[in-house]
């Protein structure tokens, strides 16, 4: 979603409550899907991840790819 409205706790046990948009709610939602194991390929739809399956296993083997991935 563009608008994400989050309650957490800070380090001193006080709870907060904000609202967030745009980029940043984007960044909140992709580190959220971390935290849950979630990476963006599990978004992709299959034909997609059949079409980058090669590339993702040469990263997984060297640590990067040879050449770029297009998605």
């Amino acid at each position: 979603p563009e608008t994400i409205r989050l309650r957490y706790q800070d380090l001193d046990q006080n709870f907060h409550e904000n609202t967030f948009t745009g980029i940043v709610s984007r960044v909140i939602q992709h580190e959220l899907d971390h935290l849950q194991g979630k990476l963006f390929i599990d978004y992709l739809p299959a034909a997609k991840k059949l079409l980058i399956n090669k590339r993702l296993s040469e990263i997984a083997e060297k640590g990067r790819p040879s050449i770029g991935i297009i998605l």
